[in-house]
């Protein structure tokens, strides 16, 4: 996500979570990652988060992981802590723990390569340092900013690493790039309704974005919409081309399943599949397809000269 993604959530132009309108009014810590570009995630509805194994997972493992964070460092935690920066009321964290032995002190608990995914592995340092991804970087510093702490600690569970735990320090040049950045993007674009510039939505975004029907907007020399036919004709033009080469590949093989040439091997086989006749069930069982039917909106994009 960028900013341009946040924009479009925190002036709700975007279908939202429950969860994201009730923190549509703050900059959560979990977005202070995408206020200095360094987030490295795209846009998921909630729908498709919930069946995300590796998400529930987390969601699983994050009271273990702080039980055992807090066991190690001594301390004793509440869990599930949500903050308002009470000097500006825009900086919220939603804290995983915070110590009940030390007020300046925060947990995070984090997975990460569980499930595969040998580079999340690679991006979390040694153990005891504060060699965490940089966008944990910045969602603990907001943290520290919100609550007033000195420390967060960030007990994980990495695949193939075992548990590690890590300690982030305040550092105060980054809190005021944080405070500075956010209160520019709310105060600059969010409350005045404007972009932030030389960036653009994700797709999935702008997919979703609402439209005001009837609503005509008048650009000339329009460079986008240039490319994008351009590369849309290209991407069609290509496509014919491939399916006429797979086309001739398919009559030299003949009859043969397995082709090896001098570049590699090609196995051609066929594989059922199964799919549900929609027309037939809307005709013998009209009941059962209305109930499993469902709506969704699909944007369709048009060119007329």
């Amino acid at each position: 996500m960028n900013t341009y993604d946040l924009w479009l959530i925190k002036t709700k132009k975007v279908p939202l979570t429950a969860h994201q309108l009730a923190r549509a009014n703050h900059l959560s810590a979990s977005e202070a990652g995408i206020l200095l570009g360094v987030h490295p995630f795209s846009y998921r509805p909630a729908s498709e988060m919930d069946v995300d194994e590796a998400v529930q997972l987390g969601r699983l493992l994050e009271r273990p992981i702080l039980r055992w964070g807090a066991r190690a460092t001594g301390h004793r935690i509440v869990c599930n802590q949500f903050r308002v920066c009470q000097s500006d009321k825009l900086l919220s964290a939603q804290h995983d723990a915070l110590s009940l032995t030390d007020c300046g002190v925060g947990f995070e608990a984090k997975t990460a390569g569980i499930r595969g995914g040998f580079l999340a592995r690679e991006l979390w340092g040694a153990d005891g340092t504060d060699q965490v991804p940089e966008w944990i970087i910045a969602q603990v510093q907001q943290q520290m900013i919100v609550s007033g702490l000195e420390t967060v600690w960030i007990p994980a569970l990495i695949g193939g690493r075992g548990n590690l735990l890590y300690r982030v320090n305040r550092n105060e040049e980054l809190c005021k790039m944080l405070v500075e950045r956010a209160h520019d993007f709310w105060e600059n674009h969010v409350l005045k309704d404007i972009p932030p510039p030389n960036e653009t939505p994700s797709l999935d975004l702008a997919r979703v974005m609402r439209r005001t029907a009837g609503k005509t907007v008048v650009i000339n020399g329009w460079a986008a919409a240039t490319y994008w036919r351009e590369c849309d004709a290209k991407a069609k033009e290509c496509q014919k081309e491939a399916d006429l080469a797979k086309a001739a590949m398919l009559a030299e093989a003949g009859d043969a399943e397995i082709v090896s040439t001098d570049e590699g091997t090609l196995k051609i086989s066929k594989s059922p599949q199964e799919r549900i006749d929609t027309a037939k069930l809307r005709k013998e069982f009209p009941d059962v397809a209305k109930k499993v039917t469902k709506t969704t909106d699909v944007v369709r994009v048009t060119w007329k000269e």
